[in-house]
């Protein structure tokens, strides 16, 4: 099975970006929906054991505390010669990366992402389609915070409408 591990975002963060997704309605981007929102930790992956998945995620828990991260603009994504996303993004903090290379020391694995940006993918959109944006450059200041206390373990499904995410696990910290 297709999974990743997530942050979730709260309701509150949620509706801050159902707000800008509406007030910039206007681009012909697919908008990734409320409850699909995340920061993702580790990428997509196929998983065959989930439960030894979960219990080595579960033993972190009290080594783990809360803290706040900030997302601070947004722009296209992930380069600006490889436009195919909306994402707002912000500081990779030191909570956040020990939160990650936590999680990758407890499963064995190595991000191959390096450097590592914490982002929120806010839309996706043909990279073919770009030359006919009303937008060629995007790099908006936010302030977004966001409280951090959990993180999640996502399973992939595909529709005819992209991809759609089911929260199988939750680790609150």
């Amino acid at each position: 099975m297709r999974i990743f591990i997530a942050i979730p975002i709260s309701p509150n963060l949620q509706s801050v970006i159902r707000v800008w997704q509406k007030e910039h309605s206007q681009l012909m981007v697919r908008w990734v929906k409320g409850k699909n929102l995340h920061i993702t930790l580790i990428p997509p992956r196929e998983e065959t054991d989930i439960k030894s998945l979960k219990d080595r995620l579960s033993q972190l828990r009290d080594r783990l505390k809360p803290f706040e991260i900030e997302f601070r603009e947004i722009t296209f994504g992930p380069h600006q010669n490889k436009r195919k996303l909306i994402w707002a993004q912000g500081p990779a903090t030191k909570q956040i990366i020990e939160l990650r290379d936590t999680i990758e020391k407890a499963i064995d694995i190595k991000n191959p992402y390096r450097p590592w940006k914490p982002h929120i993918t806010l839309a996706r959109f043909n990279p073919k389609h770009f030359s006919s944006f009303p937008l060629k450059n995007l790099k908006e200041d936010i302030l977004w915070p966001e409280k951090i206390t959990s993180f999640v373990i996502i399973q992939t499904h595909q529709t005819s409408e992209g991809s759609d995410y089911e929260i199988l696990a939750t680790f609150e910290f």
